[in-house]
């Protein structure tokens, strides 16, 4: 096992030369001007902040920050700063104003800071809001963390005008304060978050304006996300999936997603789906998806409506999810393929309690029924194919959760403001299943906490076992425990570097002979495919360091990163360590614009030391997933824990 973690730490530090290496080589293009402050009309771009100041207010700018023309490129120093404060502080209120217009101004403004999400909002605590404003930016203009990046270009205005921003009725549909409210810290931080993870809308910021002792005025701003996207993957050459999406349409904060997938191995060779998504229903905070499918001999349709724990202060959450199929399916005891026709209903409920407002520690419980109805299907046994059993399943779960969030950036994104949650889970679950074969209870445990350290960084790490009872032994049972960390944002000459770890291991409790996990690609080893790397025995660890670059063209922002994977993959009768270690060293590049609903688009390459008979390797992929992002401490839909 020494001899094991040398070999890791070894490699490790290759890659971060590598990838050091790699950082320092000139990359031509243009880097990001220093932050400047510019009017636009009776708008204001001040630090990290785009106000709108009332009309008695715009002299005092006008007079000490700006010149009569529109915009102004400042070199920041100092003097300036202690200059202008020394006037501001004559009048409270133009003090206030300085003090949340430029409490950083002078720094980087794309450069990370982790506060929690609460902490600006703080000194207004219990003052009455008076008005609630909402500034909406262009698609393609400046940042709400960076306004030092401003394109004049003609293809970013194009843009521009065929974008259609979100209509300010739909972004109110998604407030949870009002005039006449209360400032609530809490409160404002989880509207702003709210908002912020709307699919449409890249960043949001909540900036409170003080108009009296007694009240202040919101400001609102939101900056939405190109809508229209597409996305091209490729199963191997033969097959693969088109798909082309709106997630705002004409500005309803709508979504419409048309899949159209290619296999020239079958009969016919092409095939649809069709996605239909509203993520909140008139104000209520209930999602509805409608879908339709028909591909390769395979039809569904269905319908979801759900409504999640959206804040600590959340009383009720629930959901009704409705498919049908019909399908053949080519299954492995099949000589040839079956035909399969298949219903699936599943409905929950959850009441959520405050214990501690101050801690946000809530108590849940939570109901759910699902009913699987086979109408077709070919003879199968008690022990395969679950998902295809006949049953009824009813499940109960009760949870402790206290969930508080930080806000930084450069963590999974490139600049937009990330929420970071911070706290604890302890969820219960039990259940009964009536199926076609026997009867049976279910039993789930389920930890999880993380926690962000000043000086070291953030942990999460979960643990979970969970399985059904039956003849007085565990079946379909699973250990699972994952670990994640990231770094503090490190400096090195230009760039800032986040070292990234991730350990997993899984063991299955006498699962179905179908069912296994595996060690490929995002599951393991990335960029190796193999169907012989699969098993019930998984232990991998994922190193990684992202150097986040200075470089901006267009939008497009660029990440270097160097990794190194191991994973061990085998039967749960044996020792892990007993089976054969995979691995893969490798550096890459990740390009993002954050204006846009495209995935990331990375470049790979790899080496791998040992590779199986049957393997495949992945250069080039787009991927909209997180490697490393930690589950939230949020009580959801109480179910089956997954093997996977």
């Amino acid at each position: 096992m020494s001899k094991i973690l040398s070999y890791i730490v070894f490699i490790h530090k290759s890659v971060l030369v590598i990838v050091l290496f790699l950082v320092i080589v000139p990359f031509v293009t243009g880097q990001e001007p220093d932050s400047i402050i510019v009017r636009k009309g009776k708008y204001f771009l001040i630090g990290d902040s785009i106000v709108q100041i009332p009309g008695d207010s715009i002299s005092f700018l006008e007079n000490y920050i700006l010149s009569p023309i529109d915009s102004l490129q400042l070199k920041k120093s100092n003097g300036f700063y202690d200059s202008l404060k020394l006037k501001a502080s004559k009048y409270k209120w133009t003090s206030e104003l300085y003090s949340w217009l430029f409490t950083n101004a002078p720094a980087r403004s794309y450069l990370a800071k982790t506060d929690k999400s609460e902490q600006g909002f703080i000194q207004h605590e219990g003052k009455i809001i008076r008005n609630v404003r909402i500034l909406e930016l262009d698609v393609f203009g400046p940042m709400i963390r960076d306004t030092s990046i401003i394109d004049t270009s003609w293809i970013n205005k194009t843009l521009n005008k065929i974008h259609i921003k979100t209509k300010k009725k739909y972004i109110r549909n998604n407030l949870i304060i009002n005039k006449g409210d209360k400032v609530n810290p809490y409160v404002m931080a989880d509207n702003e978050r709210i908002i912020r993870n709307l699919p449409y809308i890249e960043d949001a910021k909540i900036i409170l304006i003080p108009v009296s002792d007694e009240t202040v005025d919101i400001l609102l701003i939101t900056k939405d996300k190109f809508s229209l996207g597409l996305d091209l993957q490729f199963s191997d050459i033969h097959s693969g999936k088109l798909e082309i999406y709106d997630k705002n349409i004409i500005g309803f904060g709508h979504e419409l997603k048309t899949n159209l997938f290619f296999n020239y191995d079958k009969n016919p060779s092409w095939g649809y789906e069709g996605v239909y998504k509203i993520d909140n229903i008139r104000g209520s905070f209930i999602k509805g998806i409608i879908n339709y499918k028909n591909a390769f001999n395979t039809k569904s349709y269905g319908i979801n409506l759900s409504r999640k724990f959206f804040t600590p202060n959340t009383k009720y959450a629930g959901g009704i999810n409705i498919i049908n199929t019909s399908t053949f399916e080519d299954l492995d005891t099949m000589s040839y393929p079956t035909p399969f026709r298949y219903g699936y209903q599943d409905y929950w409920l959850g009441r959520s309690f405050m214990l501690n407002y101050a801690s946000r520690s809530r108590l849940i419980i939570s109901g759910r029924f699902l009913f699987n109805n086979i109408y077709e299907r070919p003879e199968i046994d008690e022990y395969s194919y679950y998902d295809l059993h006949n049953f009824q399943l009813y499940l109960g779960s009760i949870a402790f959760s206290r969930q508080k969030y930080y806000k930084s950036n450069l963590i999974y994104n490139y600049g937009t403001t990330e929420d970071i949650p911070y706290g604890f889970l302890l969820e219960f679950t039990g259940g009964y299943e009536n199926n076609e074969f026997s009867n049976r209870y279910y039993t789930g445990v389920e930890f999880s906490h993380g926690n962000f350290y000043k000086n070291l960084g953030y942990f999460h790490t979960t643990i979970s076992f969970a399985g059904f009872i039956s003849e007085q032994k565990y079946r379909q049972g699973l250990f699972h425990l994952k670990s994640s960390y990231f770094t503090n944002l490190l400096p090195f000459f230009d760039y800032h570097v986040r070292q990234f770890i991730n350990i997993d291991y899984n063991i299955g409790i006498r699962r179905f002979e179908d069912e296994y996990i595996n060690i490929s690609n995002e599951n393991g080893i990335r960029g190796l495919s193999s169907d012989s790397l699969k098993g019930t025995h998984r232990l991998t660890m994922n190193l990684e360091t992202v150097a986040f670059s200075p470089f901006y063209v267009y939008g497009f922002r660029f990440a270097f990163y160097g990794f190194t994977d191991f994973g061990f993959i085998g039967s749960n009768k044996y020792n892990i360590f007993k089976n054969d270690l995979y691995s893969a060293i490798g550096v890459g590049l990740r390009i993002r614009n954050e204006r846009l609903v495209f995935k990331t688009f990375q470049i790979r390459l790899a080496f791998y030391p040992r590779l199986p008979a049957d393997y495949s390797k992945q250069f080039i992929y787009l991927s909209g997933e997180k490697s490393f992002d930690p589950r939230n401490f949020d009580v959801d839909t109480p179910g089956i824990l997954e093997f996977r």
